[in-house]
């Protein structure tokens, strides 16, 4: 059974550690998938969307019981809500009510039915993970080809809704976290690098390349042209490289100017374990400078920890759990304070290290 509980012990790809964990906070990767003889999304009638659906939901019923297909409008505006924070599924596909969305019990599978395409499945894995994505998520989809009737052609691979993924029908992403370019001001030059080799960059918690909370997501632009392995490889060794650039600013600022960059961390902890009242914003921010913290080994807290808050702290995870504490008195913003305090206090192991 599915299970929407929000507290930072939950389960979630954001939970666990990975590697190169204290730069690359996660990996991702989507297939695009469509069905031969129907036409996209755009422009399917009901009856040929329903054919569409029950053949995939025919599908997944073979892959386990882990596997779980929702109806959209089965699912509560809060926990349609509560998917879309967790990166899971789109903003438009939240608002659907006539779509349906296949769900994995832990949380880093998940798949959107005639969204753009048929089917867009997508599998998110802690820290520096390209290959073991995808000897996961082709083994789904070699299992779902078993079933189901994919569009493919000969000339241009798999046919897509949009141009860019025909071809391997693969997204592939990492989300990294720059907090030492950006302090140094080396993130500029450090983009612009990643894009002229023909990849997309933008802000994790924004769409442009400005980001809260020093999260950028790094992306493929295309799909056809190279197999899949290929494509990964080409897009590990460019997050291999910031990863480089990364720990070398880090040491950098440590050198120069750590006294200061102490002051900058240890203010936004000490904001989030006594604050009473916190908006999202500033939240997200003071988190990702504890994290800092913890990569520069000043703060002993499970990186994890921090990681599950930035996501679990958002406003509809946080108004669940008034939902379930019974606490309709109390602000969405005073009850996110707490929830930080708390989840922090109890996960420092020896405090700090200075």
């Amino acid at each position: 059974m599915i299970s929407f509980d929000s507290t930072a012990d939950s389960q979630g790809w954001y939970a666990q550690a990975g590697p190169d964990n204290d730069v690359v906070v996660s990996t991702r990767l989507r297939l695009s998938r469509n069905l031969s003889g129907h036409a996209f999304p755009s422009h399917l009638d009901t009856e040929e969307g329903e054919t569409i659906q029950a053949g995939i939901r025919n599908a997944f019923s073979g892959l386990g019981k882990e596997y779980h297909y929702c109806s959209m409008a089965e699912l509560a505006p809060i926990e349609r809500r509560m998917l879309l924070e967790r990166n899971l599924i789109s903003q438009d596909f939240s608002l659907q009510t006539t779509k349906s969305a296949v769900l994995r019990e832990d949380f880093r599978f998940s798949a959107m039915v005639n969204e753009i395409d048929h089917l867009r499945m997508s599998l998110i894995f802690p820290g520096s993970s390209l290959s073991a994505l995808w000897s996961e998520l082709d083994r789904i989809d070699m299992q779902l080809e078993n079933s189901l009737d994919y569009a493919v052609s000969l000339e241009w691979g798999y046919l897509t809704a949009d141009v860019s993924n025909v071809g391997t029908g693969l997204k592939a992403s990492a989300m990294v976290h720059l907090p030492a370019l950006v302090e140094t001001g080396m993130i500029e030059k450090a983009l612009k690098a990643v894009v002229q080799l023909g990849y997309s960059v933008k802000g994790f918690f924004s769409d442009t390349e400005n980001s809260l909370g020093y999260l950028y997501q790094i992306a493929n632009s295309v799909s056809i042209g190279e197999n899949e392995e290929d494509l990964l490889r080409k897009l590990d060794g460019v997050v291999n490289q910031l990863v480089h650039y990364e720990r070398t600013a880090r040491e950098e600022i440590l050198k120069k100017d750590r006294l200061a960059m102490e002051d900058k961390i240890f203010r936004a902890l000490g904001t989030l374990l006594y604050c009473r009242i916190i908006e999202s914003k500033e939240a997200i921010d003071a988190l990702n400078l504890v994290r800092f913290g913890i990569e520069c080994d000043m703060i002993s807290l499970p990186i994890a920890a921090v990681t599950s808050l930035l996501f679990l702290s958002q406003k509809s995870h946080v108004q669940r759990l008034m939902e379930k504490d019974k606490a309709q008195n109390t602000s969405v913003d005073a009850y996110r304070a707490t929830i930080i305090r708390e989840t922090l206090s109890s996960k420092m192991a020896g405090g700090w290290n200075v």
